[in-house]
């Protein structure tokens, strides 16, 4: 911002006036955090800047009154502003600083801040562009890693209360935990959003090719699935007792979700094929404890109704986490 601006006056007072402020002005906000939003903003305020100008200068010419033009060029240009294209109150900003400026009602003088506005956006577009604007992964990674940190520590916990005696209160908080895993799921959604915008007209985005936020998604769709999983499991658990789930079922139970807690672990530390090789060697793990459990309710071996529910909905949970990280597999 500071270069755009400075550069953009320099510029400003060798080719128009001694008192420029548009030019440095739209430079400014011409800085964004992409090169995509940057050019987004630099049409944005061009045109709202020119819509301020002319507002301004059809007030002051058509009312005459400085006063009444100053309030009825600021409301207008608020309620251009309303539109979501413009942003804000830009409009009435501009039309405001015309008049105050006092020549708002010169022709000339409206053309050179038209000039201004353009060069000022130019400035603002160029640096934005040619000084290094960054492919945004940083918070994408951040965003995965805190991710499956959270869903594999939630795994662990509830194998370990599985193992151990567990009541409603124990399944409570899992539900709850597993329910603020959407938080997280949309932080890596907006990483990943932003992630994808930073590429968008980036000139330098062929220099990250190989790390783009594209090699990021399946583990976002991964741990979403999972977690929607981990919702429906949890919330089985806290409408039963901790009767309504056999010994021996729920220590087949733990056995599986530690497995995919450290499948979860793969997340954290190792991106794409050699994460899918750690993932494939734990999924590898799993087919003689899901033989177990599927056995013990084909057997029957449950005491209640609500048993033969709660433990069928706890395996198709696993089943469909299974799945989930075993298809790109």
């Amino acid at each position: 911002m500071a270069l755009s601006a400075v550069v953009a006056w320099l510029i400003a007072l060798t080719f128009f006036t001694q008192q420029s402020f548009i030019a440095p002005y739209a430079a400014v906000f011409m800085v964004a955090s992409t090169v995509y939003r940057s050019v987004e903003s630099a049409l944005q305020q061009t045109v709202t800047l020119i819509l301020g100008g002319t507002l301004a200068y059809v007030a002051i010419t058509t009312i005459g009154q400085p006063v009444a033009a100053l309030a009825i060029a600021v409301f207008v240009g608020a309620l251009i502003g309303r539109w979501h294209r413009f942003g804000d109150s830009g409009v009435a900003v501009t039309a405001l600083l015309m008049l105050t400026y006092g020549t708002a009602h010169e022709s000339d003088f409206l053309l050179v801040r038209v000039g201004e506005s353009l060069v000022g956006a130019a400035v603002g577009l160029a640096v934005n562009i040619l000084i290094l604007p960054p492919v945004q992964l940083r918070g994408l990674e951040r965003a995965v890693v805190d991710l499956a940190r959270d869903t594999r520590r939630l795994l662990e916990d509830i194998a370990d209360g599985l193992n151990d005696s567990w009541d409603r209160d124990d399944a409570g908080e899992w539900s709850r935990r597993a329910r603020t895993l959407d938080q997280a799921i949309r932080r890596a959604e907006m990483a990943m959003s932003h992630g994808h915008e930073s590429t968008r007209l980036n000139p330098w985005q062929q220099s990250c090719r190989r790390m783009s936020p594209a090699a990021y998604e399946p583990a976002v769709d991964d741990l979403r699935e999972t977690t929607g999983e981990l919702k429906r499991m949890t919330s089985s658990l806290s409408h039963s007792s901790e009767n309504a789930v056999e010994a021996d079922f729920a220590a087949e139970v733990a056995t599986m979700l530690r497995a995919l807690a450290r499948a979860m672990a793969c997340y954290q530390t190792q991106t794409g094929s050699l994460r899918q090789n750690e993932i494939r060697h734990v999924l590898e793990s799993l087919p003689r404890p899901r033989k177990r459990l599927a056995a013990q309710l084909t057997r029957g071996q449950f005491r209640t109704a609500m048993t033969a529910n709660v433990e069928g909905a706890i395996l198709l949970a696993l089943d469909r986490i299974v799945h989930v990280l075993a298809k790109q597999r």
